[in-house]
């Protein structure tokens, strides 16, 4: 099986060349989505499996918080995954959350991945229904590694990928710390752009959160941020 993750090159002529200048001060330091809204406003939808340009038409299904991003298509050979990117410009981040409230079933292909991009690079964390376990991936210069995995059932969980002032990543489930400094990597610090992917009907994600440490948060550039710091 080809991973979306290694399909998503075509993604980042969607976002380039947005920017406005703005300073660190005027910006919450949480970016967070939680799609009640019922539109994909900042968001770029397009097929991972397609020709660059092709568009799904994203599902939103009731979830236990309100309403989350489902997958589309049912296997291989059809649309099965919808792909969502947005701009997030931000420099010189070491300690960070990558966080996602989501399930995936147990048929494969299935799984809910949310990603933080620098170019092709990025950090990314997986809850992998088809094999039964969350984990977490960088690449880097194109080569992808994987790290962390832990098993899970197919419920809704509360995912949460933190790096700290050292580099080490943990893992943390439901508010349960499970994987503690298993990578240690501070290769990736700037991104500018925060991605999801729902593959096939079995997945869905209620909401995505990214919080960069605000003591080396520098954010750069604007470029239609949805950037809020809201109560669930």
């Amino acid at each position: 099986m080809t991973h979306p993750a290694k399909k998503n090159a075509i993604a980042w002529t969607l976002v380039v060349g947005l920017g406005l200048a703005t300073s660190a001060s005027s910006l919450a330091a949480e970016f967070y989505d939680d799609f009640d809204d019922g539109n994909w406003d900042g968001w770029a939808v397009y097929n991972p499996y397609g020709d660059p340009g092709d568009t799904l038409t994203p599902v939103l299904v009731p979830s236990p918080e309100g309403w989350a991003v489902q997958g589309v298509g049912s296997g291989y050979g059809s649309p099965e995954a919808a792909y969502l990117v947005h701009p997030l410009p931000l420099s010189g981040v070491v300690e960070l959350s990558i966080e996602m409230r989501a399930k995936s079933g147990s048929v494969a292909p299935t799984h809910s991945t949310l990603a933080l991009f620098n170019g092709d690079d990025y950090n990314q964390g997986y809850d992998y229904g088809e094999n039964d376990y969350a984990m977490f991936s960088v690449r880097y210069d194109g080569v992808e590694e994987y790290f962390g995995e832990y098993p899970i059932d197919h419920e809704w969980h509360d995912f949460k990928w933190t790096r700290d002032a050292e580099g080490w990543w943990s893992l943390s489930i439901d508010a349960q710390l499970v994987l503690s400094n298993f990578l240690q990597d501070v290769t990736l610090t700037s991104f500018d752009a925060v991605a999801l992917t729902v593959c096939r009907e079995h997945s869905e994600i209620e909401w995505v959160r990214i919080v960069p440490e605000p003591a080396t948060l520098s954010l750069l550039t604007l470029g239609g941020l949805l950037l809020a710091r809201r109560r669930r």
